[in-house]
């Protein structure tokens, strides 16, 4: 799989907020520590979250890691009701052919600052 096959299997499934488009992921690879099945049910938490908070769609913008990715493709997902930043992952694929999707650990800002560490 592609890296760019990769980002529209995550990007689809965060628009639509619906886990059954990773289905569409490799199975025989793990998805920084997690096999396809442990992400699948890991995104059905997150996104049955978001949607109990009334977010329905989430839209990907990309950004740049300057921390613990800094080589790796990043992306932010906003919320396009409000344009506010929801999660931010790094969604990468790697040389040795595994794949990094992964949450990014630090705080998102307040609204109207800058957004450390991207």
């Amino acid at each position: 799989m592609t890296q760019k096959k990769f980002e529209n299997i995550i990007f689809k499934s965060f628009l639509h907020l619906d886990p059954i488009y990773l289905s569409e992921l490799d199975n025989a690879v793990n998805y920084y520590f997690l096999t396809k099945s442990e992400l699948i049910v890991e995104i059905s938490y997150q996104f049955n979250y978001f949607k109990s908070k009334g977010v329905t769609s989430l839209i990907p913008r990309p950004i740049r890691c300057q921390y613990c990715f800094p080589d790796a493709k990043a992306y932010e997902f906003i919320n396009p009701k409000n344009n506010l930043i929801i999660e931010r992952y790094v969604i990468n694929k790697e040389n040795n052919g595994s794949y990094t999707f992964h949450l990014c650990g630090n705080s998102l800002p307040e609204v109207g600052t800058e957004i450390p560490p991207f």
